[in-house]
């Protein structure tokens, strides 16, 4: 009989501050470029912030382009609308002139 070891990592969520104003700067970005307010609290999902964040203690966004639904599937695509939108919200939240 074959035993099977598995060692998950686990990484405790990750919480950004409500109150800083990059959070402020960044969800004002997006309601001014899409004209929506932007979803905010936990995600159903993972990025490789889980790991970065704790060993460079930095505060973290997480924004960009796209479906969730479709990311890492067969067919998985980002408009260029999308892609545009979210370009848009970038410049705005780092002040850039396009």
């Amino acid at each position: 009989q074959a035993q099977v070891t598995a060692h998950v990592g686990y990484h405790p969520p990750i919480v950004g501050n409500p109150i800083d104003p990059n959070v402020s700067r960044m969800l004002r970005a997006v309601t001014e470029i899409t004209g929506r307010e932007p979803p905010t609290g936990i995600s159903p999902f993972s990025t490789d912030a889980v790991s970065i964040v704790p060993q460079l203690d930095v505060p973290v966004l997480i924004y960009g382009p796209g479906d969730i639904a479709r990311a890492h599937q067969p067919d998985e695509f980002v408009d260029v609308r999308s892609l545009h939108e979210a370009y848009e919200v970038f410049c705005r939240f780092v002040g850039a002139e396009r």
